[in-house]
């Protein structure tokens, strides 16, 4: 079996954490975001889930689900399929995603909004991760029926480029960010809500420069999608 762990938000950060991320919700996505029903693949067990574990790695500005459970539907997920994963990022009460930046010459990867090409490569700097309990996962590859041995791994940007994604004036940025933690959300937690949909593509979405469609409209290739809710604070 070889897919999902997916969930892993922008970069991995390569030094100690600089920001505190709490994930307060996860779910599959609805009929809007979500895949066209008979189209749908994979969907991941939301936070009803009692047995799903999450919990900050030390050290990082990444999260670790554990124990999530994935609902794969005929024909499963073949391991001769590059799939893309498209990650779309919202940052406080805001409708807009965040725009692309630093993705590589043929679209892929970087900061914010991004595809991530070849979703199951073993890339170190994926924004997705996928594991089967403690080992990387080499494809994608996943037979039809429940599997109850995934994990995931959630990382963030780290705060200097969540600050760049605010704004591209150093200083805007700062009083955006420390206005953006004093807010409460949904009148519950104080800090910066931070939405994330991850969705799963058989099909090449890359060189394809209007995702608007692909995420809202058609969905071609859309095989699955999750959306996590969080809250970031200063460490």
């Amino acid at each position: 079996m070889a897919l999902l762990s997916l969930i892993v938000l922008g970069v991995v950060a390569l030094c100690g954490a600089e920001i505190k991320v709490q994930v307060t919700r996860h779910f599959p996505c609805g009929a809007r975001a979500g895949p066209i029903r008979e189209k749908e693949i994979f969907r991941f067990s939301g936070y009803q889930d009692e047995d799903v574990r999450i919990y900050q790695i030390p050290n990082s500005n990444c999260m670790a689900v554990r124990n999530i459970k994935l609902e794969v539907n005929e024909p499963g997920l073949i391991p001769t399929i590059k799939y893309n994963a498209l990650l779309e990022m919202r940052f406080g009460l805001a409708e807009h995603r965040e725009k692309c930046t630093n993705a590589d010459k043929n679209g892929c990867g970087g900061i914010g909004s991004c595809v991530q090409c070849d979703a199951c490569s073993l890339r170190e700097d994926d924004f997705i991760q996928f594991y089967k309990g403690h080992n990387r996962l080499k494809s994608c590859n996943a037979s039809a029926g429940l599997h109850d041995d995934i994990s995931l791994k959630v990382c963030l940007p780290s705060k200097e480029k969540i600050l760049q994604l605010l704004d591209s004036n150093t200083s805007r940025a700062k009083q955006i960010w420390d206005a953006l933690l004093k807010e409460k959300f949904h009148e519950k937690s104080v800090g910066l809500p931070v939405v994330l949909l991850i969705r799963l593509y058989d099909i090449e979405i890359n060189t394809i420069e209007e995702k608007e469609d692909l995420m809202y409209g058609s969905k071609t290739g859309m095989i699955g999608c999750h959306y996590i809710r969080a809250i970031v604070t200063d460490e």
